[in-house]
């Protein structure tokens, strides 16, 4: 199906760095690292000599490495035809409100998600530790030390995760590009066309900001997930007839 170009609100695309394409250019570089720390062990007159369990860690690096180099060289030609325009939809750059807002509603939400999360995972932390306190029994300081641990990392990560998203979002470059299957906002690339994903709606909003609310599905380790983006459009933006010509092209 062809895709219809007729509300690209620019003429000029801005200069935005493919980061995709920067992160596929950083794994390979650390393939290449790795491989040449598999073959060190196998010579002699090296610190690595004989070092097989180098060898096995490094020979893991280098094919996870090289896996997400294809995935993100795959998201790279995916971003660049957004930036060359042979698959834009729309395009336009949030002004000051329009970002203060976007930014703010999604602080909303990541504390939201993560403070849900954190009650979950102290749930399952109490129960699992109040069950195993009956049986390793005399080693209860030791496993109870373990625990407390473990959970002091991921209680730190969880509340520091918001903040940390939040400020990213506040540095953002602004700019919003809009293909069928794939949209860059605000420094954030997200497609929805790889293997088990979709798009599961697409619906316009009037709150918290004039837009589009876009939720898209994918599948890791056979658990469906879902992401939902909303996309605050200024008043020239028709957003019916943008959602219609994304909806189109995901049938």
């Amino acid at each position: 199906m062809k895709l219809f170009y007729t509300i690209i609100m620019r003429t000029e695309i801005p200069k935005i760095e493919n980061m995709q394409a920067k992160a596929a250019r950083n794994s390979l570089i650390v393939a290449a690292f790795s491989a040449v720390l598999v073959v060190l062990p196998f010579y002699q007159g090296n610190p690595l000599s004989d070092l097989w369990g180098i060898s096995f860690i490094t020979l893991c690096s280098f094919f996870t490495s090289l896996i997400v180099a294809l995935m993100f060289q795959k998201r790279s030609k995916k971003m660049k035809s957004l930036l060359n325009q042979s698959m834009l939809l729309a395009a336009w750059d949030m002004d000051k409100e329009m970002k203060d807002i976007y930014v703010a509603e999604f602080r909303r939400e990541i504390y939201s998600r993560n403070k849900m999360l954190l009650w979950v995972i102290t749930g399952f932390f109490v129960l699992f530790t109040v069950i195993f306190l009956f049986i390793v029994k005399d080693d209860w300081p030791v496993f109870l030390g373990i625990m407390g641990s473990a959970y002091l990392l991921i209680f730190v990560a969880a509340i520091s995760a918001p903040p940390y998203y939040t400020s990213k979002n506040k540095r953002g470059d602004g700019h919003v590009l809009v293909g069928a299957k794939y949209i860059y906002i605000n420094s954030y690339f997200h497609n929805w066309d790889f293997p088990l994903s979709g798009l599961s709606s697409i619906e316009p909003i009037s709150k918290p900001f004039r837009g589009i609310e876009l939720i898209y599905f994918f599948t890791v380790r056979r658990n469906v997930q879902t992401q939902e983006i909303r996309i605050p459009t200024p008043d020239f933006i028709d957003a019916e007839k943008l959602i219609a010509q994304i909806q189109a092209e995901n049938v």
